[in-house]
């Protein structure tokens, strides 16, 4: 049986990350998270790829975290290690012709980090839980 914690952290987690989609990804760029998101995997290097990669372990733990607590655990650790990566992004594409545009972490990225660190939190406390049983 779930604790009410586990819940709330995991609907925290979801609401920051749904905000973080809606922010500023990058300072010095009018790129949101939503355009990070569907757009990310196009990244012309590898911070950029494993970066996105982040967001399909974020879903996969949401999907199937919930019943399998070890395995959400690595899965949050390892969306965590890899959301990480995007602070090797110093630059972006500004559009097909190959143009870069420098920038900077911004509003959304820790946003989007703080919703993986959240449901980390989460799980960690319920596995404290369900083993002070």
């Amino acid at each position: 049986m779930r604790t009410p914690n586990y819940k709330r952290f995991l609907t925290i987690s979801i609401a920051l990350y749904v905000v973080a989609l809606f922010t500023p990804i990058f300072d010095g760029s009018d790129d949101t998270g939503i355009s990070a998101l569907v757009f990310g995997i196009f990244g012309d290097d590898h911070y950029h790829i494993l970066a996105w990669s982040a967001n399909i372990f974020y879903f996969i733990n949401l999907i199937i975290g919930r019943k399998r607590l070890w395995f959400g655990l690595a899965l949050s650790v390892g969306t965590l290690t890899l959301g990480l990566f995007a602070t090797g992004i110093d630059e972006v594409l500004v559009h097909e012709g190959g143009l870069k545009q420098s920038v900077t972490l911004g509003t959304g990225f820790y946003l989007w980090v703080l919703s993986f660190l959240t449901l980390l939190t989460g799980q960690l406390l319920n596995w404290k839980n369900r083993n002070d049983v």
